[in-house]
């Protein structure tokens, strides 16, 4: 059994090293990736393309009823577009003075994350003059480098902590402890913080605000989401009533009775 979490997959970009301050570049980077190939290819059912920074199955839209990060995601924003990418990524270049670039990528040293770590390397290098080389190491290192800021690209795994978009959301303002790439963006503070005081009482208008901070952080490609994460797990299948959930305690066992 797969089970689906409230988890997303994704790459830091640090603003602060040359040329990821760029804009385009960032696009390029993030269109370059084929999420659906890497799902069913590399990870291999433990998790699906990601659309959006916020996940899958945390929170239903008030004004729709259909799960937020569906209404939020963009395939055009966060997915493949190889044509597109060659071109953001020519225009990034000439803007940035540069010919060749070399990016360097942290990740985990486990087997999954190298697998995942050289698909996207593959992909990302088929930008003119892009190479990218891989550092893997143990995780607790992975996130010291993302705490010091010293990394060029980094995977990370973000698993939300409450069932609201804020638990992603809130990683991304100026002044949060989690804004590893040190991302800025003037408006999105702003509607981070109207959602916090005069929408706070209005869920509708608090999602509303939610769907237009998660654009601009597609938009900008302040990170690349690659893929909401789930969990293979193994149940007796006599084990039935079980209950599943993407947030806070994997299992509920309340209901639960063997057949």
């Amino acid at each position: 059994t797969v089970i689906a979490q409230a988890s997303t997959a994704f790459i830091e970009f640090n603003q602060n090293k040359k040329p990821l301050d760029n804009q385009n570049i960032r696009k390029a980077l993030s269109k370059s990736i084929d999420r659906k190939t890497m799902s069913s290819k590399i990870l291999g059912g433990t998790g699906t393309p990601a659309t959006s920074f916020t996940s899958t199955k945390l929170a239903k839209d008030p004004a729709t009823g259909k799960d937020y990060a569906k209404v939020a995601g963009d395939k055009n924003e966060v997915g493949y577009d190889l044509k597109e990418a060659k071109k953001l990524w020519k225009q990034g270049l000439k803007e940035s003075g540069k010919k060749k670039v070399t990016l360097q990528y942290v990740t985990d040293d486990t087997d999954a994350a190298k697998r995942s770590a050289q698909f996207i390397q593959s992909q990302m290098q088929k930008l003119p003059g892009l190479k990218v080389t891989i550092k893997t190491v143990p995780f607790k290192q992975r996130i010291s480098l993302a705490e010091d800021k010293k990394f060029y690209m980094i995977n990370t795994i973000w698993g939300a902590d409450y069932a609201d978009p804020s638990t992603f959301l809130d990683l991304y303002t100026s002044d949060s402890s989690f804004n590893h790439g040190s991302w800025k963006n003037a408006e999105y503070d702003n509607i981070m913080k109207a959602a916090k005081t005069t929408d706070v009482n209005d869920d509708e208008k608090r999602y509303a605000d939610y769907a237009k901070a998660e654009k601009i952080l597609q938009e900008d490609a302040a990170i690349a989401p690659t893929f909401y994460q789930a969990k293979p797990s193994l149940l007796n299948t006599k084990v039935k009533g079980v209950v599943s959930n993407t947030v806070g305690a994997p299992f509920d066992w309340k209901w639960a009775y063997k057949k």
